[in-house]
């Protein structure tokens, strides 16, 4: 593998799926490629490798996967272009001394940093891992997956002041469809500081039998007139037994997501049999609304 390499020194693009021996040679060779703009590497582990700190100048496309945490690091870490656009890490970790705070090296130099992908461990706690992201102001692409949430209404706020450029966001929750999730409500907060958000995708729970109700009526933080779509997956919607009360409890939260998003047409849920049904009610009471505010006055 690494004497094919060898006699293509100026590549541009390369993606190589390897034992972790293997790739390790690769890394070291690829970080020196000059004219290397675009790189995947595939199965990545904690062989030890030798990386300058002036490692991959050109690179623009960064894309690392495997098992190997400090592995991983280690090559996230001695990236020295000044151009990165693109950084897409997944970690599915062995057993590591590695935690939240060392998932990932300090980003606070790539400024041109555009795209942002990270798979987290499923024990390791979402919002400790990507605080070293809140230094790259320019992200418009952000997606983000895992399993331990540990997002408040206060580190979204943070999350969406630090990110005022992005255009698509995705927050892939797993676990228990009513534990461990955010609320509709909470991300009201991107309205106010994201402007340019054209699509966000969150699992949330959206209790209207319960808090949520309340946390929805609360006055808008912002308005963000580019959103059209929500994509809520495999989310809960917890509707009032009563009709007449889950017909104003409807138009209530209807309301206040016009109210932050007033283009909002969209609440895709993807979960059929599950709470699709209770979605797609929501869904019409809301364009019904949209409608009756944007008609003219008689």
């Amino acid at each position: 593998m690494i004497d094919g390499i060898k006699a293509y020194t100026s590549l541009t693009h390369l993606e190589i799926r390897g034992t972790p021996q293997e790739l390790a040679q690769v890394v070291e060779l690829a970080s020196q490629m000059g004219h290397l703009t675009r790189a995947t590497f595939l199965g990545v582990g904690n062989t030890e490798t030798t990386l300058p700190n002036e490692s991959f100048k050109s690179i623009q496309k960064l894309h690392v996967e495997g098992n190997g945490v400090e592995g991983i690091r280690r090559i996230a870490s001695s990236v020295a272009s000044p151009d990165l656009l693109e950084l897409d890490i997944r970690w599915a970790p062995e057993s590591t001394p590695v935690s939240e705070a060392d998932y990932l090296p300090p980003l606070d130099r790539f400024q041109t940093l555009r795209v942002l992908t990270l798979d987290v461990p499923a024990s390791f706690a979402l919002y400790s891992c990507i605080a070293p992201t809140l230094s790259c102001h320019g992200l418009e692409d952000v997606y983000i997956r895992g399993r331990n949430s540990d997002f408040t209404q206060e580190t979204l706020r943070t999350m969406a002041q630090s990110w005022p450029k992005l255009r698509y966001l995705q927050l892939a929750l797993a676990g228990p469809s009513r534990t461990g999730v955010l609320s509709l409500g909470m991300l009201r907060c991107f309205a106010e500081f994201c402007p340019k958000l054209k699509t966000l995708s969150a699992r949330v729970l959206l209790n209207l039998a319960g808090d949520s109700l309340n946390e929805m009526r609360q006055e808008a933080p912002g308005v963000g007139s580019a959103l059209r779509q929500i994509s809520v997956g495999r989310s809960a919607i917890v509707l009032p037994d009563d009709y007449k009360t889950e017909k104003q409890a409807l138009k209530d939260v209807a309301a206040s997501l016009l109210a932050s998003w007033p283009n909002l047409t969209t609440l895709r849920c993807d979960w059929n049999g599950g709470y699709e049904y209770e979605w797609a009610k929501l869904e019409r009471v809301l364009n019904s609304l949209r409608e009756e505010l944007s008609a003219p006055a008689s």
